[in-house]
């Protein structure tokens, strides 16, 4: 039986490629409207402005040139489309509506920078999930709520950057556990309580800053 089996596998052709990745690559470029810009006419997205591919064609960064503004929403992206993409950067590209909850699907991101946009709501949980990021920047948006405790798994953080929202409630103890920061700014906000206990933990730390954020109480031994 197994022998049978064996040859006619062997003798079957091999089955029909899947949809290619490349393609929903760029489909997903096109549909986010990012590219009407910036792209050219090449029909490899690996090729156009601001993106990076791995020896596979699969992308691996997008940072869109500084002269560029998107002024569309980020939740035309489809993140899902990316699963290899470990540089996202989109600074000051006039980005507004919502930061998604689908962002948390970037599970091999080290860089994530949405600094200088017009985002707005709270921060999706789904940032938890990026366990890989070394640097988060969400700073000069208009994101609101607070801060979700379970950022405390994101223990590969170097540079954390909240600065200039309307963030609000207490400082989470949790961020204690990144304990590779060495910078950590949420200057700008508008924080309830006082600075806690659990920063202290933070012994890489070489950058804090908390002015302006509305804490109150003692500074912890």
């Amino acid at each position: 039986m197994t022998s049978t089996t064996s040859t006619l596998a062997a003798s079957e052709p091999p089955p029909p490629p899947s949809s290619s990745s490349f393609q929903l690559e760029t489909e997903a470029l096109l549909s986010s409207e990012w590219w009407y810009i910036v792209k050219n006419n090449s029909s490899d997205h690996c090729k156009w402005p601001g993106i990076v591919c791995n020896n596979a064609g699969s992308v691996t960064e997008i940072s869109l040139p500084d002269n560029i503004k998107l002024e569309v929403e980020l939740g035309k992206f489809n993140f899902s489309s990316f699963p290899n993409l470990v540089r996202l950067d989109l600074g000051d590209k006039g980005l507004h509506e919502t930061i998604p909850d689908q962002i948390g699907k970037l599970s091999k991101l080290t860089y994530l920078n949405l600094s200088s946009n017009d985002l707005y709501s709270e921060l999706p949980r789904s940032l938890a999930y990026l366990t890989e990021l070394v640097e988060l920047d969400i700073s000069n948006n208009r994101v609101n709520g607070s801060i979700p405790p379970k950022l405390g798994n994101l223990e590969n953080l170097v540079f954390l950057s909240m600065s200039h929202n309307y963030l609000h409630g207490p400082i989470p103890p949790a961020l204690g556990r990144l304990s590779k920061l060495t910078l950590l700014d949420l200057s700008y906000n508008q924080f309830a309580g006082p600075i806690p206990l659990a920063l202290g933990l933070l012994t890489n730390l070489s950058h804090l800053n908390l002015r302006y954020s509305s804490i109150h109480g003692s500074i912890p031994p």
